[in-house]
């Protein structure tokens, strides 16, 4: 039977997990009743990056995915697909046939809508395993919605972070954050990892602001070792301490 952990779904197999992802995206684009005006190469890429970044975040490896638009297949769609297969090539998958989706051609449609889903595999002990030291726990990124997404390119989570902080020995656990607040994804953090959390006395980002599309990700390690931080190009912020619940 299928099994949850934090947003991604695990089927279970002999050696290994099977994982799904997926994320939903309305209101962004270039169509006349879209909110938040944007290219399609940019709706499509950063859609696809939510369950992309989420199946890496968690040590497994994306295999196939599949995109859902709500509007035609002509240049616009084009342009959405584009972005939906960089993002997939950025996040590991270069076969062009582990990639299909659909298309929406029987109506006119005045606002852009689309769907993406990701299934990935990962061996079945790479999943985070409670804490017995504390630690400290780090954002990598800034939690940005809407236009910000746009505007602030240097500020938000990339496959380039993500990567060098799951290759990373030091660091113990990642979990992007999205719609749902820095705050939500440090409870569910804590509860995966067997800690309570105490925040440091300023901390100078909203923790209950929408992170978007995956605009920033949280990450657990052992002690501050500056050479780490160094080589990743987007905001780092200490955010407290994961006191774990056996030490």
């Amino acid at each position: 039977m299928p099994k949850k952990f934090r947003d991604i779904s695990l089927i279970a197999m002999p050696d290994k997990f099977i994982t799904i992802a997926c994320d939903s995206c309305a209101g962004v684009g270039a169509l006349d009743c879209d909110i938040v005006k944007s290219s399609g190469y940019f709706a499509g890429y950063r859609t696809a990056f939510v369950p992309l970044i989420e199946t890496l975040a968690i040590g497994a490896k994306p295999l196939l995915l599949t995109n859902t638009l709500s509007v035609s297949g002509d240049d616009y769609g084009a342009q959405i697909i584009c972005g939906i297969k960089d993002a997939a090539r950025d996040a590991g998958i270069f076969d062009a046939n582990a990639i299909t989706g659909s298309t929406e051609e029987n109506f006119k449609i005045a606002v852009t809508s689309l769907g993406v889903t990701v299934i990935g595999e990962m061996p079945k002990n790479t999943l985070p395993k409670a804490i017995t030291h504390d630690y400290s726990l780090y954002l990598a990124g800034l939690p940005k919605v809407g236009s910000d997404v746009i505007a602030c390119p240097d500020a938000i989570l990339s496959f380039d972070a993500i990567k060098y902080l799951k290759a990373s020995k030091l660091v113990h656990d990642v979990l992007p954050v999205g719609s749902k607040g820095i705050a939500f994804e440090t409870t569910q953090m804590c509860d995966v990892l067997g800690a309570h959390f105490k925040p440091d006395k300023h901390i100078p980002i909203d923790l209950f602001a929408s992170a978007g599309p995956a605009t920033c990700a949280l990450f657990a390690v052992l002690e501050n070792v500056q050479d780490l931080f160094s080589h990743i190009d987007i905001p780092i912020h200490k955010l407290g301490t994961l006191i774990s619940k056996k030490s």
